[in-house]
């Protein structure tokens, strides 16, 4: 990736800092590999928190959204919510943000039906 191409795709956008490929961050973090490196241990620290959290609750997609917003509440000021863009990394493309809610809620309606 290119200082100036697009984590999410070939354009800026909100999540991003200008002509950057880095995601906006709450510790203001500029550089790629530093970023990396502090959101492995940011979720690090709060994975269990997340874990009890999710203790003993209903699988669904709220839950998945709470689930982010811990782990990564530190790192980004958006955690947790339903993205605005479109978004690829590396060579997985992500969802469309608005079949975003529709697709997660069928998902885990799939996995609770599956026990």
């Amino acid at each position: 990736m290119t200082d100036k191409q697009s984590y999410w795709d070939n354009q800026s956008d909100i999540y991003q800092y200008p002509d950057s490929p880095v995601l906006k961050n709450i510790p203001g973090i500029k550089d790629e590999q530093e970023l990396a490196s502090f959101e492995k241990l940011a979720v690090a620290n709060r994975l269990e928190e997340a874990h009890q959290f999710a203790l003993n609750k209903p699988i669904k997609f709220d839950l998945w959204q709470n689930i982010h917003h811990i782990l990564f509440q530190d790192i980004f000021d958006w955690a947790g919510q339903i993205r605005t863009v479109q978004m690829h990394k590396n060579n997985s493309i992500f969802a469309h943000p608005e079949n975003i809610e529709r697709e997660g809620n069928q998902l885990f309606t799939k996995l609770n039906n599956a026990n």
